[in-house]
């Protein structure tokens, strides 16, 4: 109430001052800078969430006075009321579209995991077999892509990250990767809708599904089933799922952004219900 009364006053000291177009203007101003902290959000969920959390005491009162500003436009009518009323309803929506698109988007769980594997593991397995194929015997590849562009290059020993897309030619000679076969394993991940592909032949493959801020979630495909001592290991790792004797859901926390494991009510849950091993364990 206090924001809202000091806002008042001043809107009305600056009405009186200023021509017209600058008190459009003047009213613009609150939703011009949230649409700032929506677009961030927009680019990136993770950094926008985390500068609207730590710039709240920003953001709580530019909500307020973009409310007033709708308020009094009302009032004032004409052009003046259009635009602001344009502008209010362009970020609802977005607000609605961040909640009820992209937020959904970038949650992951197992059961997410298990969907989405039973509708591309066919797809999944021609991309492991190609990409084996497409590389020098004895060499690892590990390839990440974000927003289509490449963010991570791993060959055998060394990873390059911020050069990845300027170097790629000159690291691609190095495990026997041409320019069909780079775009070939491209466009399988894009098909799949996954982000990256890391081999550890002649064991396993794993695929990246998605990264949730720092964290991300992964696929690990073994080249023959699993021994038994192998899937009781993964029974007792919190990081790892077994969903069949061939596959392993895998989480990976990021030392900045929370756990580093899945919560062990929901791999309790998930294996209970969901896993396609065809025995009953002890977890």
């Amino acid at each position: 109430m206090i924001i809202a009364a000091f806002l008042e006053h001043c809107s009305k000291y600056c009405l009186m001052k200023t021509p017209p177009f600058l008190r459009i203007l003047w009213h613009c101003v609150p939703f011009i800078a949230i649409g700032c902290f929506l677009y961030l959000t927009y680019y990136d969920l993770w950094i926008g969430a985390f500068f609207i959390t730590i710039f709240w005491w920003l953001v709580l009162p530019l909500i307020i006075w973009a409310v007033h500003s709708l308020r009094r436009s009302w009032r004032i009518g004409g052009i003046h009321k259009y635009i602001i009323a344009s502008l209010f309803t362009i970020e609802v929506v977005t607000v609605l579209l961040l909640l009820l698109v992209i937020v959904p988007s970038k949650i992951c769980s197992p059961k997410i995991m298990a969907t989405h594997y039973e509708k591309n593991k066919g797809e999944m397995e021609k991309l492991i077999s190609f990409t084996h194929s497409a590389i020098d015997d004895g060499q690892e590849l590990g390839l990440e892509f974000e927003q289509d562009t490449l963010c991570r290059f791993h060959i055998t020993n060394t990873t390059y990250w911020f050069e990845a897309e300027k170097r790629k030619k000159e690291i691609m000679s190095k495990v026997g990767l041409d320019d069909n076969e780079f775009n070939s394993i491209k466009n399988q991940l894009k098909t799949i809708n996954c982000i990256s592909i890391d081999t550890h032949f002649p064991e396993y493959c794993e695929i990246g599904y998605k990264r949730v801020g720092l964290n991300g979630y992964y696929y690990r495909f073994y080249l023959i089933p699993m021994r038994e001592e192998q899937i009781q290991s993964a029974l007792s790792d919190p990081q790892l799922i077994p969903y069949n004797d061939r596959v392993l859901f895998v989480y990976l926390g990021g030392a900045l952004d929370g756990p580093d494991t899945f919560s062990p009510k929901v791999k309790k849950r998930f294996l209970k219900h969901h896993s396609k091993l065809q025995y009953s364990t002890s977890y």
